[in-house]
């Protein structure tokens, strides 16, 4: 007989919140490093005889040389086109013979590639990723033909409205910072990106100290090491790259308004963009209180914003708030769909007016409250899921968090107070610090003058 649903919320909460209990709790992962510089972390998970299996590259689109924008994502796509061990085509087809399945994604921080396989070809998945660490070998007219697939993912992503527009918006957020080009590319440079080119960037970036492997299911650390030892120890060590430019953070007060049509589009959407520090000067308590005014502010129980534009007002009728984080800064994003026949000028002044008068109030005492329990209680049930625990660690190490601070995140939430919470709101709210960005309906009111656009997506494969 399934438990009734609040006996199974509490049970859940419970497993959040008392110490050793929830899925990840600290010391659930090992971390070892090799003689090259690569960092490997196990998160043992025996609910399977299944593994995940990745790999992240500390090199993404804020790493493209000048000119060559687009690089990283060109050499993410030819990273499967094979090696001298392993020819075109065999790469993809040692995974699916192996009942498995495997992708890729380029963001603007890092690249990681993974594998999902029983957890009896974990060894076959780490020679094949050593393999193509260590160097590629193909014909160059698999380039030129990648190329083209490439250029067309770059046309596909221009149809989209809400990414073309988020494109402009990381213009404007990061005016000639590196995060302001597009993960894709820039057009025009595109047709410059060359096999050579992308080989360069492999080298530069593309080695053990630049790598972190992540694997995750059903194995033993030392077991792991062993393996990682024999493949990836074997690949040569190479000289640091040097500074990123990402190390540098981005300082500066973006402030601009960017709007944009869509035939494609039946309701005005309105977004504010706040502009937040990075890992670089963001500890892991202010990223946290950032992500839990995040997940309160959207949420329909706990959000002024959704009570006082949704339910009272009824000028929208959805809401979502998010906080990326990167290494040089991140965004807080605040989005709204109109309600019909609500003009966007109208939305964008209510929303404005609410956000600064959210920043003078300040977050209720049960806001956070609830905020919390509903945070934990999803931490636990994602925690069953082996490739998010797996990109989590992946992707928050490489933007140099600590394994410390991952396995903590759960106390460091539980720890987050209401000043916490107001202190971030205080800091990221401004009434002059923030990008907004209007999509509306082709037919809409058209006093509105449009600029012409020019989004990196945080992640593409």
């Amino acid at each position: 007989m399934p438990w009734p649903y609040h006996i199974l919320h509490a049970l859940i909460i419970a497993a959040a919140v008392l110490p050793g209990t929830h899925a990840l709790a600290s010391g659930r992962a090992t971390s070892f490093t090799l003689s090259n510089g690569l960092q490997l972390v196990v998160i043992p998970d025996h609910s399977l005889p299944v593994v995940t299996h990745m790999v992240f590259y500390r090199a993404g689109s804020a790493d493209d040389p000048p000119g060559q924008s687009g690089i990283a994502h060109y050499l993410e796509h030819l990273m499967f086109k094979g090696t001298v061990r392993y020819p075109t085509g065999q790469f993809d087809q040692i995974v699916m013979r192996a009942g498995g399945a495997n992708n890729a994604f380029t963001s603007i921080d890092k690249t990681y590639y993974y594998e999902q396989v029983l957890a009896d070809a974990l060894p076959r998945m780490m020679a094949l990723d050593a393999d193509r660490m260590a160097g590629l070998s193909f014909a160059a007219s698999e380039a030129v033909s990648e190329l083209k697939v490439v250029a067309e993912e770059r046309r596909a992503f221009q149809n989209d409205p809400d990414s073309v527009l988020a494109e402009s918006v990381n213009r404007s957020l990061y005016a000639k910072a590196p995060y302001a080009h597009p993960v894709l590319g820039e057009p025009g440079e595109m047709p410059a990106l060359t096999l050579d080119k992308a080989i360069d960037f492999h080298r530069s970036h593309y080695n053990p100290g630049n790598a972190i492997v992540v694997v995750a299911g059903d194995v033993q650390p030392d077991a792991v090491r062993r393996l990682a030892a024999a493949t990836y120890g074997a690949v040569a060590a190479a000289a640091p790259a040097g500074p990123r430019a990402v190390d540098t953070p981005i300082a500066g007060c973006a402030y601009d308004h960017i709007a944009q049509r869509s035939s494609r589009l039946a309701r005005s959407q309105v977004s504010l963009y706040y502009l937040t520090p990075g890992t670089a000067r963001m500890g892991a308590r202010s990223a946290a209180a950032l992500e839990l005014l995040a997940d309160s502010l959207q949420s329909e129980v706990t959000s002024p914003l959704w009570d006082a534009l949704v339910t009272q007002a009824h000028l929208a009728t959805d809401l979502s708030v998010s906080h990326d984080l990167h290494i040089a800064s991140g965004e807080f994003t605040v989005s709204l769909e109109a309600a019909e026949g609500v003009p966007p000028d109208r939305l964008e002044r209510a929303l404005q007016q609410t956000m600064l008068r959210l920043r003078g109030v300040g977050m209720s005492a049960d806001a956070l409250t609830t905020t919390k329990r509903r945070w934990l209680a999803n931490y636990v049930l994602s925690s069953d899921d082996q490739l998010a625990v797996a990109t989590r660690y992946g992707e928050l190490l490489a933007i140099g968090r600590s394994l410390s601070d991952i396995e903590s995140l759960p106390d460091l939430i539980s720890g987050v107070t209401l000043a916490d919470i107001n202190a971030a709101l205080a800091a990221t709210v401004s009434n002059h610090c923030y990008v907004t960005a209007v999509l509306a309906p082709q037919d809409d009111d058209r006093s509105r003058v449009v600029r012409p656009i020019a989004h990196s997506a945080n992640g593409v494969r």
